[in-house]
């Protein structure tokens, strides 16, 4: 069955027709049933349905019911209607009472019907509809294959790399509460698995990928150093204090780089924040039609063969102490020493000021949002196809960050969005991001971001850091740049 709501009419005109038969009477005459008729004649105009036939006004006042004729087959719809005090309803009710009707058939009539009536009416609610239930349920277990794939990577890594009590590392603080607080309830509802370790089982998705991009660190300054002890014991602020320590640790190895994105495609980052709100989609019983179903397959098939490859790619690996050991080594004194005076100056004069890696990861976040956000808007549309996000930046380079193909059936275009960016990451330097909305080399659009890097000086009367200027992100244009898309768009769709 599917059925679907719709709430105020604009028109009342069209359910009933009123004559004036004098100053002071009218008379009201019920038309909703040729109003059932009437849109029912626009959809075998339109070569949606073959015929139709009236059956009656069936069970109840105001629930006309009809048969339609369609490819050889046949089903029954009706539309009900209610008037209530304040607002008017009609609810439309298809079924298919032998399931003999083919799916594409269906789904065509509920659509365009949907798309006739919601030109007369306000508002539509979908309330139940078997198809996208039929679809839900079968990519469900899809994704779930998928999802078990993706906890035997992580356990086979993490194993080799931390030993069996890998959950318990001070970087996965987070992930073991969360393990902790699932798996109290699991094992309560399901007591014969009181004895097994779930901690991967009881993980949400998105923590499972939290869990292979978590960076490990750790502390190479001596915390017996005199200006050290002096700041930690002066520091009133327990936040900043913690804040400061923080900043003492260096990444001692980056999981994700180093151990799980080498066993995968380039194009891994973009299929893993698909897949995540693919399964969120079906999860949380969002409607679900046959092009959408095919994106989410291909998403899920896509997946499922690269994380079997990975697997695969990892039982080959064998971490040798060495091997751990080498990656533990990290950059040279100098470098630490850089990082070390860095933070000084940001506790002392209370100013943030970014390193190249930290201006790159800001646009990159940038251009994620503007790329997710317009990929989204038209994830289910099959006239829009996007390429994969280039991830990899390159200073002072125009690159092609992503394309859109438009392809109508008399128009075809191809949008490319470059991105050039120059990093200054000195005290006050000024870094850049250049964004370009482009169509055959012509530059339709360009939008430019800048950061401007924070700055302290030292002061020899107080003998500490002052601040010059905070760090500040003037992203104002990253708007105007998502508009100028969406906008080309509409006017060439």
């Amino acid at each position: 069955m599917i059925k679907f709501s719709l709430i105020n009419i604009k028109d009342i005109s069209k359910l009933f027709e009123i004559t004036q038969l004098s100053e002071t009477s009218t008379k009201e005459e019920d038309i909703r049933n040729e109003y059932c008729k009437h849109i029912l004649e626009l959809l075998k105009t339109s070569q949606v349905i073959s015929d139709y036939s009236y059956e009656g006004t069936l069970d109840r006042i105001s629930n006309e019911v009809f048969k339609i004729y369609s490819n050889d087959t046949n089903f029954k719809t009706s539309f009900t209607f209610d008037t209530y005090n304040k607002f008017n309803k009609i609810t439309v009710k298809i079924e298919d009472y032998e399931n003999k009707v083919p799916e594409d058939v269906l789904e065509n009539f509920k659509l365009n019907m949907k798309e006739l009536l919601l030109k007369d009416w306000e508002s539509c609610t979908w309330l139940i509809d078997y198809q996208s239930e039929f679809f839900a349920s079968n990519l469900y277990r899809q994704i779930h294959s998928v999802e078990n794939s993706i906890r035997e990577l992580i356990y086979d890594v993490m194993l080799k790399l931390f030993g069996k009590d890998w959950i318990n590392i001070p970087e996965l603080s987070k992930v073991y509460s969360e393990y902790k607080s699932r798996n109290t309830d699991f094992k309560r509802k399901v007591t014969h698995f009181k004895n097994v370790d779930d901690n991967l089982i009881s993980l949400s998705t998105e923590t499972l990928f939290k869990i292979m991009k978590t960076k490990i660190y750790f502390y190479p300054i001596d915390l017996n150093n005199e200006k050290i002890k002096r700041k930690i014991f002066i520091e009133d602020n327990s936040d900043k204090l913690s804040d400061f320590l923080k900043k003492q640790y260096q990444v001692k190895y980056d999981l994700w780089a180093s151990y799980f994105k080498p066993l995968f495609p380039e194009n891994i980052d973009t299929l893993i924040n698909d897949f995540i709100k693919n399964r969120n989609h079906v999860a949380h019983n969002k409607l679900i039609d046959s092009e959408a179903n095919r994106k989410i397959k291909e998403n899920i098939s896509q997946m499922e063969k690269f994380f079997q490859v990975a697997l695969e790619k990892s039982f080959e690996i064998e971490m040798s102490e060495e091997y751990i050991e080498t990656l533990e080594i990290i950059e040279e004194d100098k470098i630490a020493q850089i990082k070390h005076i860095r933070n000084t100056k940001e506790l002392e004069a209370g100013i943030t000021i970014k390193n190249k890696s930290e201006i790159i990861e800001i646009f990159q976040e940038i251009i994620n949002e503007i790329y997710f956000e317009i990929r989204d808007s038209y994830y289910f549309d099959y006239d829009f196809e996007f390429s994969d996000l280039n991830v990899e930046i390159t200073e002072n380079e125009e690159i092609c960050l992503f394309e859109i193909l438009i392809d109508k059936a008399a128009l075809s275009i191809k949008l490319i969005i470059t991105a050039t960016i120059y990093i200054d990451d000195s005290e006050s330097g000024i870094s850049s991001l250049i964004l370009k909305l482009q169509q055959n080399d012509l530059c339709l659009h360009k939008s430019i971001i800048d950061c401007n890097n924070g700055e302290a000086i030292f002061n020899e009367e107080q003998s500490n850091y002052l601040p010059q200027r905070d760090f500040e992100l003037d992203d104002s244009q990253k708007t105007d740049f998502i508009e100028a898309i969406f906008s080309f768009i509409q006017e060439n769709k």
